[in-house]
């Protein structure tokens, strides 16, 4: 008799069990549930502003300056008066006539030189002179428009093109001067994109940085894209005062 009696008294108890259960359980799953959106909502973010980067990726295999074993004699340093738009290791174009970019952060007056050279060929080196007055900031030199084309070969085997760029003061005397690689290669299927911005993109990606370039370089909408193209080259352009 006890013992039913026990038996009973115990019964509401264990009915009540699911339903306090329920009750505890029901807020933490809706937390569980909130928490688990929210980071969704985080990532989703994340993953928005990465993918609206436009980074560049050295390309599988190595640069130009790997594949002849030479050095870019700091390139992309920060020169007070010359700083070449190009990775530490030179680039890759698609272009037979690629534009070349160069940064003076101080105005300067005298003359720049630009020669571009191959390593293997006969083909004769292009130089071009030109006088310039307290230029300063962005300069490019657009080898379309000149009687020279780059030749085109494989990564593993195409010639290799040196750039230099020379600034001489009113004298003739040089005062700096750099120099970086660039090679063509085949080109791939270009982005079926008119948006200049998503062509960069892809471009980047791929390893061909000089076409990359040209695709922001001289767009003033699209400055803060190549500022970020040209951060993920471990370059900065800034200029003195």
């Amino acid at each position: 008799m006890s013992y039913r009696l026990e038996y009973q008294s115990n019964w509401p108890w264990i009915c009540a069990l699911p339903l306090a259960l329920l009750l505890v359980l029901a807020p933490l799953q809706a937390f569980a549930a909130e928490l688990t959106e929210s980071e969704d909502d985080t990532f989703s973010k994340l993953e928005t502003e990465d993918d609206t980067d436009i980074v560049y990726l050295p390309p599988v295999g190595g640069a130009p300056a790997d594949r002849i074993g030479a050095g870019t004699r700091g390139a992309g340093t920060r020169d007070p008066l010359l700083v070449l738009l190009a990775p530490e290791k030179g680039g890759f174009t698609q272009s037979a006539g690629p534009k070349l970019y160069w940064w003076l952060p101080s105005k300067f007056s005298g003359t720049v030189e630009v020669k571009v050279d191959a390593n293997r060929g006969n083909q004769p080196p292009l130089r071009v002179e030109q006088e310039i007055t307290n230029a300063q900031g962005l300069q490019v030199i657009d080898l379309s428009g000149f009687d020279f084309e780059l030749s085109q070969g494989s990564r593993e085997d195409g010639p290799i093109y040196l750039w230099r760029v020379m600034l001489k003061n009113s004298k003739g005397v040089a005062v700096t001067s750099k120099f970086s690689y660039v090679q063509r290669i085949p080109g791939g299927k270009p982005p079926d994109e008119t948006n200049a911005e998503v062509r960069a993109k892809v471009l980047a990606k791929s390893g061909i940085w000089y076409d990359a370039l040209a695709e922001l370089a001289q767009d003033p909408k699209l400055e803060k894209q190549r500022t970020g193209l040209l951060k993920s080259a471990d370059l900065e352009l800034k200029l003195s005062e």
